[in-house]
């Protein structure tokens, strides 16, 4: 016979395994846009490397990128700071804000 303690270990021990499944499924299956971007000389953000083939084909390596967004919109403006991985690098909280 099986006691309430065993059950609830059980119970919990499956949880768990799901929980953990889980967290694994959110960190593998990040969202990736399948370009390779770089800060260019004045600032703006050049395209490196293009790592999917279904884009349009006026898109290409070498190309700077004004502003993402539809085609409806004017888009939001980019800088090379835009694509800084690690904002602990800044030296003042001003330049965050820009």
């Amino acid at each position: 016979m099986r006691t309430p303690a065993f059950l609830m270990l059980v119970v919990l021990l499956g949880l768990s395994t799901l929980a953990a499944a889980g967290a694994l499924f959110v960190a593998v299956n990040q969202p990736w846009l399948g370009i390779v971007l770089i800060p260019g000389d004045d600032g703006s953000v050049v395209i490196s490397k293009l790592q999917r083939i279904d884009f349009e084909q006026n898109l290409s390596a070498g190309e700077r990128l004004d502003a993402i967004g539809s085609k409806s919109d004017d888009g939001i403006a980019i800088s090379a700071f835009d694509i800084v991985e690690d904002p602990d690098t800044v030296e003042c909280h001003s330049e965050l804000t820009q």
